[in-house]
């Protein structure tokens, strides 16, 4: 039995940590037990120590980067750390803030103190020993998957009608933060010159980073095909996702963009969605054209594939069903915490 510590001033909700501890919990293998922090001090520390005495690892999730000393200071055990993003390749590289290349040093000292460095996929994990020197044996790639206890396709695309959804339009969907590497301009760019389709509508679920400056182009140029749902609680996300016809995962252009297989994509495989995104070697470490399609990622490309899809309703139900069963076979809660697990009784 592995005594797993789950440590961080975290709610433990994020997507990514909420499949992993879900697949975790319901491991026998593993008692889980979590630990928010609410400061830095002493006192605080002295009763990490007395816990990490209790357990056999800590784990510290997600984003929790200015975490990790404090906890490294203080525990007895061996400290897992699971950033899921570098800070430096996010906001200097992929939002090129270059004033924030300290982000650098920061990623260099979190991710060598920690005995064990997961990331999400091969290249991530390749990015952390190029660019931090992180040694390949002190890491593991541990897929975002998903957690199929909640996202399950409860609805079937009908071959009759060709639709998901009870609408006459078909609905080509997208959700997410708009950060730089989801291409969302990439997305408006497709919808300008699918405005004479007037049968197709293009939903956006969310808000964050670019959506101020989405909305000035829609608005500028009149795009009433462009849906714009603002934020969607969890609870409710998989009820809107289901509602699309088609799914559009990512077309950012950074070396980050070409690293990451994102939530959104987890989720409508898990859905059995038809998904369009960039082809990148992230991508193609889950998906491939049977499960997806995989384009350049420019507009006009996005256009082809949205129309070629639209109008063939078999290729849609296969590549739904063919993205579903990736999803079954290997990228399960169950699946990526076993991967953590196996490792763990390695250690």
């Amino acid at each position: 039995m592995i005594r797993l510590l789950v440590v961080g001033k975290d709610k433990f909700t994020y997507n990514r940590t909420a499949v992993l501890l879900a697949g975790l919990e319901a491991n026998p293998q593993v008692k889980v037990s979590l630990h928010p922090l609410h400061s830095k001090s002493r006192a605080e520390g002295k009763e990490l120590f007395e816990r990490s005495k209790e357990s056999d690892f800590i784990l510290v999730p997600a984003f929790r980067h200015t975490d990790m000393p404090f906890v490294k200071r203080w525990s007895s055990i061996p400290v897992i750390f699971d950033p899921l993003v570098s800070k430096y390749m996010t906001k200097v590289v992929d939002y090129k803030q270059y004033w924030k290349f300290y982000k650098y040093f920061i990623d260099y000292k979190v991710f060598r103190l920690a005995d064990l460095l997961i990331a999400d996929t091969k290249v991530h994990r390749e990015t952390y020993q190029k660019i931090f020197g992180i040694p390949y044996a002190k890491s593991i790639t541990i897929p975002v998957g998903v957690n199929t206890d909640v996202y399950y396709p409860s609805t079937k695309l009908s071959l009759s009608s060709g639709k998901h959804n009870h609408s006459t339009k078909f609905v080509v969907g997208f959700y997410g933060s708009f950060v730089p590497l989801q291409g969302t301009s990439v997305i408006i760019d497709a919808a300008k010159k699918l405005l004479q389709h007037t049968d197709v509508t293009i939903r956006l679920i969310g808000t964050g980073y670019d959506f101020n400056r989405i909305v000035e182009i829609i608005d500028r140029n009149d795009l009433d095909n462009v849906e714009l749902l603002g934020w969607v609680d969890q609870e409710k996300l998989k009820l809107e996702v289901e509602q699309f016809d088609l799914c559009l995962g990512i077309f950012g252009s950074s070396s980050k963009a070409h690293s990451v297989v994102p939530n959104k994509v987890y989720h409508y495989a898990a859905l059995s969605k038809p998904i369009i995104t960039k082809d990148t070697v992230g991508i193609r470490e889950v998906f491939d054209e049977s499960s997806a399609v995989l384009i350049e990622g420019d507009a006009q490309s996005l256009v082809d594939a949205i129309l070629k899809l639209k109008s063939d309703v078999t290729s849609r139900i296969t590549l739904g069903n063919n993205a579903y069963q990736v999803m079954e076979s290997k990228y399960t809660h169950h699946h990526v915490a076993q991967l953590l697990v196996d490792r763990l009784l390695q250690e």
